[in-house]
């Protein structure tokens, strides 16, 4: 992959990204801050542009990629990332009259509005473990948790804090939708030969937000 093919992923997403030789940026309003991603030497480095406020722009470097396919794909998906979940709460509020019955989100309104927006149900498991999907779990009593079970059924990622059940279920929404268009997304690339594979499950806990960018490339290094 490379940062071509991500401009035309975001733009066809509905994101303006502006590319160059070198360099994919984010296109935002004047004076906002922005994210980068820039060829140097030996790397390729992810940068937040910080300019909201300032005289001068500032640079924070978020992470160093040894070649422009890693890069590509860690920078798409933290563009995906604000893209998708802002959708998901977008869709939350237009679905709210189906999923809050009393001001409280339940688990049957969930499953309900999945089918009603033809979701796959299998992006959700609760008490039977699913493939690629969002577990939904109370370890203690009040204390809720989210996991991403992997296409092999394995639990590695879960939600650090435990919340209440309604945050819970709330959060667990909208990462299921957001997986839901991720895999939409890499269908449709894969398909018409932008991306050559699905991401795998490091990516995705990556995307979901289990996993933060150092930890991830850590073992995407690993698993070469």
């Amino acid at each position: 992959m490379n940062i071509q093919q991500v401009e035309k992923i975001l733009n066809d997403e509905g994101k303006k990204v502006c590319y160059e030789k070198g360099k994919i940026k984010e296109e935002v309003f004047p004076y906002e801050n922005y994210y980068e991603l820039e060829e140097l030497v030996n790397c390729w480095q992810f940068n937040l542009v910080l300019i909201e406020k300032r005289n001068n722009a500032e640079y924070e470097c978020l992470a160093n990629f040894s070649s422009e396919n890693q890069a590509a794909r860690f920078f798409l998906l933290q563009q995906l990332s604000l893209i998708f979940s802002s959708k998901a709460s977008s869709f939350i509020d237009e679905n709210e009259q189906y999923l809050f019955k009393d001001d409280l989100i339940e688990l049957a309104n969930i499953k309900d509005t999945m089918i009603k927006n033809r979701v796959p149900l299998t992006y959700l498991s609760y008490r039977n473990k699913q493939e690629n999907s969002i577990l939904i779990k109370e370890q203690q009593v009040g204390c809720w948790y989210t996991s991403y079970i992997d296409a092999n059924g394995d639990i590695n990622y879960t939600s650090k804090i435990p919340i209440e059940k309604e945050e819970c279920l709330e959060s667990a929404f909208i990462d299921i939708y957001s997986l839901f268009l991720l895999d939409k997304l890499a269908q449709k690339n894969i398909k018409n030969g932008i991306l050559d594979r699905k991401f795998n499950s490091n990516e995705i806990a990556y995307f979901l937000g289990y996993k933060t960018l150092e930890e991830s490339i850590k073992e995407d290094s690993n698993l070469k």
